[in-house]
């Protein structure tokens, strides 16, 4: 039985697909797509299970919330619609994410809300990590490793100082590269339809948010090496905020653009 299709959409379309897929992975099923020239259709269906008297059933879960069941005089392997998203356009489809996979912004939307843009720091704030990790570090310590290994000939107490020392380098160097990869990651700065948030840190966090008719100017500053990178400075300035200087993000100018465009949309 096909579930009743309902009009969602937006954040209702978003908390209506995190339902199907809780629902489906209860009942050993899954979510299928489908699309077409004119939109995208996502279904959760549920396999037909063996009853005891040797009928194949399915229970079907309505969004009202009531169950039904049914049975099947065969046993043939079948599936059964669970519940129904209405074909939408593709673009406006919400992304099917896990909590844990989502960013601060995604996981911190109102109903309604959309990310436009988002960006955090260029890649340039882990080239200090990369050289630390792997020419002082990593390098060497593969470089003693191969020495301990092709000369055995060395005092046994020796040997397995060096390739203790050479383990440790290289760990060291995979520790350092860590820490410049969660550095980039902690820094996350994004246009909605409705604010800018700029969130920084990550054990210890902080959090700027601003709603849109309230940001009066975008300040970007861009070095001479960033303008060939991609990186520079942002200072959002907002009525009654303290302006804060935010280096060394990526594309700037693209995102004090989606900025703009975002304002020229709020309705006058």
């Amino acid at each position: 039985m096909r579930g009743a299709i309902s009009r969602v959409s937006g954040g209702a379309d978003r908390r209506r697909l995190r339902g199907m897929r809780e629902r489906a992975k209860e009942s050993e099923g899954n979510l299928e797509i489908r699309s077409n020239g004119k939109g995208t259709t996502v279904i959760a269906t549920v396999p037909f299970v063996e009853s005891g008297n040797g009928e194949s059933e399915s229970v079907s879960e309505p969004p009202g919330g009531s169950s039904s069941r049914q049975t099947n005089s065969h046993s043939q392997p079948s599936w059964h619609v669970l519940d129904q998203l209405p074909e939408t356009a593709p673009h406006a489809l919400p992304p099917i994410q896990e909590k844990e996979h989502m960013s601060y912004v995604e996981s911190n939307l109102v109903p309604g809300e959309t990310v436009i843009y988002q960006t955090r720091l260029h890649w340039i704030v882990m080239l200090g990590h990369m050289i630390v990790g792997i020419f002082l570090l990593a390098l060497p310590g593969a470089v003693l490793l191969y020495y301990a290994f092709a000369h055995t000939e060395i005092d046994p107490r020796t040997l397995q100082i060096m390739k203790i020392g050479g383990i440790a380098l290289i760990v060291g160097g995979v520790i350092v590269i860590l820490v410049g990869m969660v550095r980039r990651s902690a820094t996350e700065m994004a246009v909605t339809n409705r604010r800018v948030v700029i969130k920084t840190g990550l054990a210890s966090r902080k959090t700027i948010e601003m709603m849109l008719n309230k940001v009066e100017s975008i300040e970007v500053s861009e070095p001479a090496a960033g303008r060939m990178l991609g990186y520079g400075s942002i200072v959002v300035i907002g009525t009654g905020g303290t302006p804060e200087p935010f280096h060394k993000m990526a594309h700037p100018l693209e995102f004090r653009s989606q900025v703009q465009q975002q304002i020229e949309k709020l309705p006058r």
